[in-house]
């Protein structure tokens, strides 16, 4: 009498055996579901720790005694011919003395001020660096420029969508004339009107170097899935 087969068995359970393809789709389907969390999770973090930063700015958290060379000016037409030279003493931070600042703003990955444009719904903590730990979480400082409200370029970039948030999305919207606000740690503000609107090759950072003597701000983002970039130029001036 023959025996009566037993029905396959796969592992201790008794299930069915799961071969490498099955594994190979359950892991892939995971991940798929992650990565369609994250796209909505990373954004509201880091808007919450945004909104977190904004706070301690105001509440003076990051407040730095160390004064910069904030004089403002008042063009009669903001454009880059009528720019006129800042007057007035203006008090200097040395170079040292504010090399030694950063080295600690970096070391720390600091909040330094806040952007703020009324017309585009623009409320963001700016933070030291452009590199993708700070830009991916916040607007980024070029650490090479000035700083704010200090003479000089002080540019700032951010990301205009995509994975990390919508910092600078609707940027290519502002006109001459148009109004940026800038507040340092110690709740001090800085007005810019934007003069100029452009756009450049990735590799053109000409823009950050223009204008050195006087009070301007330059907004970096991407534009044409990040084969261009858009360029703002503001200048400093007393509303």
């Amino acid at each position: 009498m023959e025996k009566e087969q037993k029905p396959e068995q796969a592992g201790e359970n008794g299930g069915k055996r799961v071969n490498g393809r099955q594994i190979a789709g359950i892991l892939l389907i995971a991940a798929g579901i992650l990565a369609i969390i994250s796209v909505f999770a990373i954004p509201a973090i880091n808007r919450k720790n945004n909104d977190k930063d904004i706070e301690d700015i105001r509440s003076g958290k990051y407040a730095d005694p160390i004064e910069t060379d904030a004089e403002t000016i008042t063009p009669e037409a903001v454009s880059p011919e009528s720019i006129a030279a800042p007057s007035g003493t203006a008090v200097q931070t040395e170079p040292s003395e504010r090399d030694q600042k950063l080295q600690t703003i970096l070391a720390d990955n600091s909040r330094i001020g806040i952007v703020e444009i009324d017309k585009i719904d623009v409320l963001y903590a700016i933070v030291e660096g452009t590199e993708d730990e700070q830009i991916n979480r916040a607007v980024g400082h070029l650490t090479e420029s000035a700083g704010i409200g200090e003479q000089g370029n002080c540019v700032i970039a951010g990301h205009r969508g995509g994975y990390f948030g919508t910092f600078f999305e609707r940027l290519p919207e502002l006109e001459t004339g148009d109004v940026v606000k800038l507040t340092d740690v110690n709740g001090k503000e800085y007005h810019y009107s934007v003069y100029d609107k452009r756009m450049v090759e990735p590799a053109d950072w000409s823009v950050i170097k223009e204008l050195e003597d006087q009070h301007t701000l330059t907004m970096i983002t991407c534009e044409d899935d990040t084969r261009k970039r858009i360029v703002v130029s503001a200048v400093l001036f007393t509303p």
